[in-house]
C-alpha cells in the first residue's frame, strides 16, 4: 500500500508541532510496512530518513501523477488544499486552531485578513471530505463530534454499522518517541553566559504563542528569587523556525516583563527554537519544565506538545490546570498543577519541585506514560487506515434519503428561514392598478434568497390583470447601475384575495449583507378599465428587525433557502425549488450580474451551516401572519 503525507508546514532540523506529528506519523506507518511519501512545502528536508520520500509541495498543490498513484492521503485539518483528491482521505484534527486563530494575531485581530475565516472554510470543505478523522484526546472528540454533525456527517450512513462512530473519527494523541540518548556536553549550564554550574534551570520548552502565559512565570521567577538567587528561567521558542509565521505579539510582551523585573539580564534568557533533534540537550539539563496558558475555550481543548517533550525527558512540570494531558500528569504525580495567572502558586510550586520530592516516585511513573503514549502505539488507527484504506459509509450513498417516495420528500417550506418586517401600524396603499409602484429596499440577513411575500388585497374582478415583482441588486461603489435579478408574474386570477401573496425565484447566492430592492406593480398591458383594486398593506418597520432602507414600507416576508438540503434529498433541484410555487419565473437562470447572481439550481456551498437556528420558529410566525 502507498500512503501520501501532507504537511501545510516545514519539515527540517527545527519544527513546530504540527509538522513534528505529520512526520512521526509518517515514520510510524511507514515502520508498519507502508510505502509513505511525504509533501512538504519549499524548503523541507528529511535527509535522516531512508524509509520516507519527500517531495516538495508548491502552493499546497500536491502532483497529481504522485497522488494518483496513492491507496490514501493524509493532512493536517488546517491545510489549505488547492487540489482535488479523490482517495480515501485521513484528515488530522489533533489541532483545534479554529479556537487558537482567534487569538492568533494578538490584540490587532484584523492584520490577519480573513484568515481565520479562510482557515474555517477549509476546515469545513474537509470535515465534509473526509474518511477518517483523527484527534488527540477524548474532550477533542467531543468538540470534533460537534463540528462533524454541524458537517453532515453524523449520519445514518456512518451510524448504521458503527453506532459509536469510532471507525470515523479516532482517538490518535501526540505520541512519544523512544527515550532520548545520553546527554553528550552541556548546551545551558557554562555555555550560556550568566548561567551558572550550579544553577537550577526552569525551562518553557516550547512555542511562545499568544494564548500560552509566559508571563505568569516570569512574574513567578521574580517572586522567587527573594528566597531562591539560584534559579535561572530559559524560555525557548521565541521565534518560530517558519519565517512566514514569525513572532508572537506575547513574546514582545514578556522580553518587556523581564527586562522590567530583571534589568541586568541575569535571571531570564530567551532562546530561538532549537534543532527537533537536539531538543533532549536542552530537556536534560532542566530541573523542572513550566507550561502555563491564559484561561479561554482553546486551553479546555488543548494537547499540549511540551508536555509530552517534558513526559521524554522525565522533567518534573509546573502546568496549568483544565486539559486531560495536564489532568493525567497531576493524576502520575508528574505535575503541580496551578490556575490561570496565578504567580505565587507557580513559585510555590516550583519551589516544592526544586526541592526534589518524590523523585524516585516519579521515574517509574514516567515510563508508564511514555509507553502508553509511544508513537507505534498510538498511530496504530492510522496504520490500520493506511494499510486497507477505507472510505465512509456515506460517501457512496445518500446519508439520509434511501428508498422513500417522492410524496415523502421534504417541501421547500420546510427549508427555509423567513425574515419579517411587519410592524403594529397598517395603512393600505394606494390602487396598483391605477399605477401605483411600490418599491423597498433592505438588506439580505441570509445566503440563498429565494422567495419575498407582500400581503394584498384585491377587490373586484381579476380581468386581465397581472401583479409583477422584480428584485433588483442595489449599486455599490463599484457598479454604475442596478441589475434585474429576477422579475416573477402572477395573474390576479390565480392570486391570493386577501392574505400572503408569495413570488418565488432562484435562490441568489452571497445574498448576505447586501442590498437589494423589489418593485411590485401592475403592468401596464395587464390593466384595463373597470378592472380589479388591487392595494398592498403598508406598515412601520419594527426597531431591531431586519435591516430595511427607503421605500414605500409594504409589509414583507423575506425567505432563504437553507444550504445542503437539494443536495442531499436528491430531487431535481428546480423542481424542489419551484414545486408549490404559483408564479411564473420569466428570466432565465443566470441572467442579471451585480454583486450576486442567481444560482441555476444549486446552493452555495459556503454558506453558513449556522442557519438552521430559528427555522420552526420563524415558518410559525410567518403561518401566523397569514
Amino acid at each position: 500500500m502507498k500512503t501520501l503525507f501532507l504537511s501545510w508546514d516545514r519539515l527540517g532540523d527545527s519544527m513546530a508541532g504540527s509538522a513534528i506529528r505529520s512526520l512521526e506519523l509518517a515514520r510510524a506507518v511507514a515502520r508498519a510496512g507502508v510505502e509513505v511519501t511525504v509533501a512538504a512545502p519549499a524548503g523541507s528536508s528529511l535527509a535522516g530518513d531512508p524509509d520516507l520520500a519527500c517531495v516538495p509541495l508548491q502552493e499546497n498543490r500536491p502532483p497529481l501523477d504522485l497522488v494518483a498513484a496513492q491507496d490514501s492521503v493524509f493532512l493536517p485539518g488546517r491545510m489549505e488544499l488547492m487540489t482535488a483528491l479523490h482517495k480515501p482521505l485521513a484528515v488530522d484534527l489533533y489541532d483545534p486552531f479554529v479556537l487558537s486563530n482567534l487569538d492568533f494575531f494578538g490584540d490587532d485581530f484584523d492584520r490577519g485578513g480573513a484568515r481565520a475565516l479562510l482557515a474555517l472554510r477549509w476546515l469545513e470543505h474537509h470535515l465534509r471530505q473526509g474518511d477518517l478523522f483523527l484527534c488527540a484526546s477524548e474532550t477533542q472528540r467531543r468538540f470534533w463530534l460537534g463540528m462533524l454533525a454541524s458537517a453532515g456527517r453524523l449520519n445514518r450512513a456512518n451510524y448504521e454499522a458503527d453506532p459509536e462512530l469510532r471507525r470515523l473519527l479516532q482517538i490518535v494523541p501526540f505520541g512519544i518517541g523512544a527515550p532520548p540518548p545520553p546527554a553528550a556536553g552541556r548546551v545551558l549550564r557554562g555555555v550560556v553566559p550568566g548561567i551558572e554550574a550550579d544553577d537550577r534551570i526552569v525551562l518553557w520548552a516550547g512555542g511562545m504563542w499568544n494564548w500560552v502565559d509566559p508571563l505568569t512565570l516570569i512574574r513567578a521567577a521574580a517572586r522567587l528569587h527573594e528566597k531562591r538567587s539560584d534559579v535561572k528561567v530559559v524560555l525557548l521558542g521565541a521565534r518560530h523556525p517558519n519565517p512566514e509565521i514569525g513572532e508572537m505579539q506575547v513574546v514582545g510582551e514578556a522580553r518587556a516583563l523581564a527586562e522590567r523585573l530583571d534589568p541586568g539580564g541575569e535571571r531570564f534568557f530567551f532562546l530561538d527554537w532549537v534543532p527537533y533533534e537536539r531538543r533532549h540537550l536542552y530537556l536534560q539539563e532542566a530541573d523542572l519544565g513550566v507550561s502555563l496558558h491564559r484561561p479561554g475555550v482553546e486551553a479546555e481543548f488543548a494537547f499540549r506538545t511540551r508536555v509530552l517533550d517534558y513526559i521524554w525527558a522525565e522533567v518534573p512540570m509546573v502546568l496549568t490546570a483544565g486539559d486531560d494531558l495536564s489532568d493525567r500528569a497531576e493524576r502520575e504525580g508528574l505535575a503541580r498543577l496551578v490556575g490561570s495567572a496565578d504567580d505565587a502558586a507557580v513559585a510555590a510550586a516550583i519551589d516544592e519541585l526544586l526541592a526534589n520530592a518524590g523523585a524516585a516516585a516519579r521515574r517509574a511513573a514516567f515510563e508508564k506514560m511514555r509507553a502508553s503514549l509511544a508513537w507505534d502505539r498510538v498511530a496504530a488507527p492510522l496504520v490500520e487506515f493506511c494499510r486497507a484504506p477505507w472510505r465512509a459509509a456515506d460517501a457512496g450513498r445518500s446519508a439520509w434519503v434511501a428508498g422513500v417516495s417522492r410524496e415523502d420528500l421534504p417541501g421547500k417550506s420546510a427549508a427555509l428561514v423567513t425574515e419579517e418586517f411587519v410592524g403594529p401600524a397598517q395603512t393600505v396603499s394606494p390602487d396598483l392598478h391605477e399605477g401605483h409602484v411600490c418599491r423597498q429596499r433592505f438588506r439580505a440577513a441570509f445566503n440563498g434568497l429565494t422567495r419575498i411575500d407582500v400581503r394584498v388585497s384585491v377587490e373586484g374582478a381579476a380581468m386581465n390583470a397581472a401583479l409583477r415583482l422584480e428584485l433588483h441588486s442595489v449599486p455599490d461603489a463599484s457598479q454604475r447601475r442596478s441589475s434585474v435579478l429576477a422579475r416573477v408574474e402572477v395573474p390576479v386570477a390565480e392570486s391570493v384575495r386577501e392574505g400572503w401573496q408569495r413570488f418565488e425565484f432562484r435562490p441568489v447566492l452571497g445574498a448576505r449583507g447586501h442590498d437589494f430592492e423589489f418593485v411590485v406593480s401592475v403592468p401596464e398591458a395587464t390593466r384595463s378599465p373597470g378592472g380589479p383594486r388591487i392595494c398592498l398593506q403598508y406598515t412601520s418597520y419594527p426597531e431591531g428587525g431586519g435591516v430595511a432602507g427607503e421605500g414605500s414600507h409594504p409589509a414583507f416576508l423575506a425567505h432563504y433557502l437553507l444550504p445542503g438540503v437539494v443536495e442531499e434529498c436528491g430531487p431535481d433541484a428546480d423542481d424542489f425549488v419551484f414545486r408549490h410555487n404559483t408564479t411564473l419565473p420569466l428570466l432565465p437562470a443566470g441572467s442579471g450580474g451585480g454583486p450576486v447572481r442567481p444560482a441555476d439550481g444549486s446552493v452555495d456551498a459556503g454558506d453558513l451551516r449556522a442557519l438552521q437556528v430559528g427555522l420552526a420558529a420563524a415558518e410559525a410566525r410567518s403561518e401566523a401572519l397569514a
